[in-house]
């Protein structure tokens, strides 16, 4: 059977929609998004880093923890050279997994607390 190419137009109004279009064709879906939630979380805890004094809740301890593993995930074991090579040797990491270790430290924080 033969391959039929067909071009396809997408206008939008801003460049700030191109640059997310761009991101999503290019990118990914779940790479693209998990970009996204990176980028809120940065900004999110960015602010609660200024208010805090000392003093940290558990929502915002959580969305440290979120932002660390959702970098990595994002930018890789070696950054941003992040190559297929690596991937084969290292342990895929789904957007969700939430690791043994902190799974362990919440369930002991519930039996304490």
């Amino acid at each position: 059977q033969a391959v039929r190419h067909s071009t396809i137009v997408v206008v939008v109004k801003d460049d700030r929609t191109v640059n997310a279009v761009t991101t999503y064709l290019v990118e990914g879906r779940d790479r693209a998004m998990a970009r996204k939630w990176l980028n809120y979380l940065e900004q999110y805890n960015d602010r609660r880093r200024s208010i805090a004094n000392c003093q940290i809740s558990e929502e915002s301890r959580l969305l440290l923890e979120e932002e660390s593993r959702v970098n990595r995930i994002v930018k890789g074991i070696k950054g941003n050279n992040y190559d297929a090579n690596s991937r084969k040797h290292n342990r895929s990491k789904n957007l969700n997994e939430v690791p043994s270790h902190i799974r362990k430290r919440r369930r002991i924080a519930l039996e304490k607390g």
